[in-house]
């Protein structure tokens, strides 16, 4: 086919392109949109772990710090006992203890001093088994008013001195109860050792109370501890079960 007239015989052509998604503008948008989208989840990702992050640092400090307690206090614990045995220890080997009576007197003193180190590392004991979940241990029908007078011989109680006021109600006829015995008396020696400690500035009374009751789960057996104290303040009641 001869050319036209006023043809060079370069063909003269238009691309058209079209993305089926529609316009550029709009692919381009929906693209800065998706980008902004993944943008602040890997923001909100980071935002997460550094929470996360720090709410760990708090815990793991909160935990430094309740261990630094416990082991100041367990040294303190310690510390009284070993002093007092030791004296008594000197004396004897001295002169002060000359006399039949005095030996008797240093030796019932290291005889209680001794106790009270056997419980601290009694509980010493304990608390690492509440570390590896094993506070509670078998179950075992237990009496009540025993297991008071035994929560009463090894706390401080039974060292305070005669100025200390004990009043102890028990309700008579109470059933047994199913419970880990060891477990239940270190209870009682807790309580009544704060009680002694922090309780009785003001006044020397002590009251220990058990009775029957009926709560939200049914029939149960109440003990309760109670002090004349400043008591716990406010803000830091809900710490208490740390």
């Amino acid at each position: 086919m001869p050319p036209l007239m006023g043809d060079s015989g370069m063909g003269r052509w238009r691309l058209l392109v079209r993305h089926r998604a529609g316009s550029l503008e709009v692919l381009v948008g929906r693209e800065r949109w998706r980008n902004l989208a993944i943008s602040a989840a890997i923001l909100m990702l980071i935002l997460a772990t550094v929470a996360m992050l720090v709410r760990f640092s708090r815990q793991a400090q909160q935990l430094a710090d309740l261990q630094m307690n416990f082991v100041a206090g367990v040294s303190h614990e310690l510390r009284t006992p070993l002093t007092v045995i030791r004296t008594a220890a000197f004396n004897l080997r001295g002169k002060l203890a000359s006399r039949p009576e005095q030996v008797e007197k240093y030796g019932k003193l290291i005889q209680v001093e001794s106790e009270k180190l056997a419980a601290t590392v009694e509980q010493v004991l304990r608390f690492a088994s509440t570390k590896a979940g094993h506070v509670i241990r078998d179950r075992a029908p237990v009496a009540i008013e025993p297991l008071i007078e035994d929560g009463l011989r090894s706390s401080r109680a039974a060292v305070a001195g005669a100025g200390l006021v004990i009043e102890r109600q028990v309700e008579p006829g109470l059933p047994l109860i199913l419970a880990d015995e060891l477990a239940m008396k270190h209870v009682l020696q807790n309580l009544v050792d704060n009680a002694v400690k922090y309780g009785t500035e003001g006044d020397n009374w002590i009251g220990i109370f058990a009775a029957a009751i009926v709560d939200e789960h049914g029939p149960a057996i109440e003990i309760r501890v109670a002090d004349r104290g400043p008591g716990i303040p406010l803000d830091e009641q809900q710490h208490i079960f740390d």
